[in-house]
């Protein structure tokens, strides 16, 4: 019930676009009341890919409140039974996600599960936590009452080396480029879908929504 198909509210033109509600107090998607819609596309079924360019706009209304944050769409490699999301981190043996998310003040990231490293959390464009996912390129500046249009490029490394790169666009102009990447440490899983993912949260109810 929260995902509709309706003509674009923004730009007020016959478009169809997908429309997300987000009631009152809602985070996370394990409380309740529901908010926002989570599930797994898979576009190419049964096909991996080791690299993925996923592209598609987003629209917040001129009303919409930030709060703390929230996700947004990503990608998805591996077995979704595994975890990679949801504070079920990656060690890089089954599963990586790395989704859009924004921040208090329309502040956007890529949040990513992926295997914690030294390097990877020395990396000025990083911020790592222990039990959560990994915040990369944030400030991202996302606009209301417009579309803003999302390119996330994922090129996963070779197993047993840091190869992996992961490029984020906003409205066609790159904000971030980070190279030496490690999204997975075996060849036994690579990018299959698209995690369609938005609620708000966080996992706490200082996420939730007004």
């Amino acid at each position: 019930d929260n995902l509709k198909v309706v003509v674009d509210p923004i730009t007020n033109t016959t478009q169809k676009v997908y429309s997300v509600f987000y009631p009152k107090d809602s985070y996370s998607l394990k409380s309740s009341p529901l908010g926002g819609v989570e599930f797994f596309s898979q576009p190419f079924v049964g096909q991996n890919f080791d690299r993925a360019l996923l592209s598609y706009e987003v629209g917040f209304p001129a009303s919409f409140q930030w709060q703390k944050g929230g996700k947004l769409p990503g990608l998805f490699g591996g077995d979704a039974k595994q975890g990679c999301t949801g504070g079920e981190v990656s060690n890089g043996d089954s599963c990586f996600s790395a989704r859009l998310m924004w921040r208090e003040r329309g502040s956007g990231e890529v949040y990513a599960y992926i295997p914690n490293s030294k390097d990877l959390c020395s990396n000025p464009r990083a911020t790592c936590r222990d039990k959560y996912g990994v915040s990369l390129g944030q400030g991202l500046p996302f606009s209301l009452g417009v579309w803003n249009k999302v390119q996330l490029y994922i090129q996963l490394n070779t197993p047993g080396k840091s190869n992996g790169v992961l490029k984020l666009y906003l409205n066609d102009k790159e904000w971030m480029e980070m190279s030496g990447m490690v999204f997975r440490k075996t060849g036994a899983f690579a990018i299959n879908n698209v995690l369609f993912s938005t609620f708000f949260g966080g996992g706490d109810p200082s996420y939730a929504t007004p």
